[in-house]
């Protein structure tokens, strides 16, 4: 029994030597330490180098380090370094290599610490947690290279900077976070480089540059940059041999650094920013994107091997200012069916451009007037040169005036399609046909524009159009108004209109009279209607609220329950030639009946009082009250007794699946 006893105590004191906490002086905690096989230290009070490099060669089963009540004070070695290479170490940061190839693995660093130096933790292959100063700067190069045991990490928003090589080599980080109000302008060379489990990665709105190969290798397969509205630099191999699968840069970048995005076997889609003033040597080379990335037109120059076996794209759109293709900038585009080519002048070409590439079977479509250019150009003329360039004839036949305005007309509502003209349907170069293009033939007919447009694809609007709620009895035709919502001014609309089972059009579509001045075009397919409205002299709409369309629709039987009629697939166009996609809309859509067909549930009660309607049910939701006109207004209805004022005429109450005729007098 006393042998048991005197192995608790033994066994009690071990475990308490673990584990200890010590207020220190700098420079002073080898000699309050003296038990090297604690595995939990918690200090407080002043820390310097020195502290920090008893820590590091002495204390080698050290586990969990808790500074957080510490201060790092700075010192001064008048001989030799402490840590590193270096003499002097400042306050409020923590040692270049202080805890570098330690076993430690968790460490709450001092609240107070403003900067994590040079490889402080570099080789810490068992460091899974990390808790940072909320007052930290910046992290330094190699910080935390090597730690292939942390799996995520916060930056606090005081965070300005991550350093070279910061978590370079992290194999286990799948995510990397920044707090609300994130200060981070700087991601360093490499700073996640080959941080292969990477999945989750936020940089907050004021980051301004990643740096060279600062997420190359990374595991990411997605990543959108849009919402990075001061990120102008993003540097050289910045995300070669990644996962990424669909990327979007930054509107504000102007520099994307060479091979930025070279060797991503897996990248199908890219978005990229329109004030991009060059494609940069290896931009694309060997990706798998699929469709042409949208090249803006202010590019002057495609660099050496920028699309080098992009072999995918079948079609693609060159700027408008090219003047220089680098050497074998395009070779082995194997999949390319067709190049579209704006310049005026004749671009100058590297060493074999199109090697590889099939070129007499490919198309090249060039404006009208240069056509004799090309085909007298070297490795230009091995193409299949084509005219029908001349921007804006679409139907090919030398001239832009308005046939070219129905040509499109006919392609968008359906009838043909943009294979049975020689020119080119897409005249704004969005990668969409539709009411902007319209929009674009009539500038150049009024001579308002230059030599074209480009740009990169569709913009979404919270501009929209709406339609208010309808009732409507079987065999009665009604009138709806189409209202557009706007802040920005438009000239051209399109949208499909489809209506319910029960319910077809009993009139064309109309301009009301925001839109006097405009035409509409329709066709209908399947119960769909598309609907043009546009105006020969690009006049916009009046106003900014009110309809701007009107048509008829007749009720040809009994409507089922939660009836719509939708709106979608809604373009608002510019006199810029700018298509604006916008969201779907609805309506909803009611049998109005007789006083005798209405049916009232027993446990709800609805009936008028002078100008006052009265509600009376169990249960709160919401009622329809429909006018003698049809039109809809939604009433918040309380458990009990609701009532509200009406204007003075023949109402229809929905309530609770039932409906309801008064009359206010």
């Amino acid at each position: 029994m006393k042998k048991l006893i005197y192995s608790l105590i033994a066994l009690m004191s071990v475990l308490s030597a673990q584990a200890l906490e010590v207020a220190n002086t700098a420079g002073k905690l080898s000699t309050l330490v003296t038990n090297h096989d604690v595995t939990l230290l918690t200090v407080t009070g002043t820390m310097d180098a020195r502290d920090f490099a008893f820590i590091s060669d002495s204390l080698t089963k050290l586990n969990k380090l808790i500074l957080t009540n510490a201060n790092v004070v700075a010192y001064t070695s008048k001989s030799k370094p402490v840590l590193g290479a270096v003499l002097s170490y400042a306050d409020d940061e923590l040692p270049v290599m202080a805890l570098a190839g330690s076993s430690i693995t968790g460490v709450q660093l001092p609240s107070t610490l403003r900067y994590i130096g040079e490889a402080a933790f570099a080789g810490c292959e068992k460091l899974a947690v990390v808790g940072l100063s909320e007052m930290l700067d910046s992290i330094g190069r190699y910080a935390f290279a090597g730690c292939t045991a942390l799996t995520d990490i916060t930056l606090p928003a005081s965070v300005q900077s991550l350093g070279d090589g910061a978590f370079w080599r992290c194999t286990a980080l799948t995510e990397v976070a920044v707090e609300d109000g994130s200060d981070l302008r700087y991601v360093g060379k490499g700073a996640l480089l080959d941080c292969s489990a990477l999945t989750t990665l936020s940089l907050g709105e004021n980051i301004v540059t990643l740096d060279n190969s600062a997420l190359a290798g990374a595991g990411l397969t997605s990543l959108d940059l849009s919402k990075q509205t001061k990120l102008k630099n993003i540097g050289d191999w910045a995300f070669v041999m990644s996962k990424l699968v669909n990327a979007t840069l930054p509107e504000a970048a102007t520099e994307v650094g060479q091979g930025a995005m070279l060797y991503m076997p897996s990248l199908t889609t890219v978005t990229l920013p329109t004030r991009m003033p060059r494609v940069s040597d290896y931009l694309f080379a060997g990706t798998a994107i699929t469709t042409d990335p949208g090249l803006n037109s202010n590019i002057d120059t495609i660099g050496a091997y920028a699309f080098y076996d992009v072999n995918k794209i079948e079609a693609l759109t060159l700027p408008t200012e090219l003047e220089y293709i680098g050497d074998r900038a395009m070779a082995y585009m194997t999949g390319l069916k067709g190049l579209y080519e704006h310049a005026i002048v004749v671009p100058a070409l590297g060493e074999a451009v199109w090697e590889g590439v099939d070129q007499p079977s490919v198309p090249l479509y060039v404006l009208a007037a240069y056509v004799d250019d090309y085909k007298a150009a070297a490795q230009w003329k091995e193409f299949l040169v084509k005219g029908g360039m001349l921007i804006g004839d679409v139907n090919g036949d030398g001239e832009v005036n308005v046939a070219d305005v129905n040509a499109l007309i006919t392609i968008i509502l359906g009838s043909r399609t943009e294979d049975d003209y020689p020119g080119v349907a897409d005249v704004n170069g969005d990668k969409e046909i539709n009411v902007s293009d319209v929009n674009a033939v009539i500038a150049i007919i009024l001579g308002s524009t230059g030599n074209g447009y480009i740009y990169n694809g569709p913009v979404q609007t919270t501009d929209n159009l709406r339609m208010d709620d309808l009732s409507i009895r079987p065999g009665e035709v009604r009138t709806v108004e189409i209202y557009l919502d706007n802040v920005k001014d438009y000239s051209a609309l399109q949208f499909d209109i489809e209506l319910p089972d029960g319910l077809e059009l009993a009139s064309d579509v109309e301009p009301a009279a925001r839109a006097k001045d405009h035409i509409s075009r329709q066709a209908t397919v399947n119960n769909v209607t598309r609907a043009l409205l546009y105006s020969m002299q690009l006049t916009n709409f009046e106003g900014n609220e009110g309809a701007v369309v009107t048509l008829q629709v007749r009720a040809t039987s009994a409507l089922a329950p939660e009836s719509e009629i939708l709106l979608y697939n809604t373009v608002l166009a510019d006199n810029d030639a700018v298509g604006y996609h916008t969201a779907a809309t609805k309506a909803r859509v009611f049998n109005a009946t007789d006083i005798a067909d209405l049916d009232a549930a027993a446990t709800d009660k609805v009936w008028a009082a002078g100008d006052v309607l009265h509600i009376q049910t169990e249960t709160a939701g919401t009622a329809q009250v429909v006018n003698m006109h049809g039109m809809t207004r939604e009433l918040a209805v309380e458990a009990g007794h609701t009532q509200c004022t009406l204007d003075a005429g023949f109402y229809i109450v929905h309530l609770n699946g039932k409906s309801y005729k008064i009359a206010i007098r």
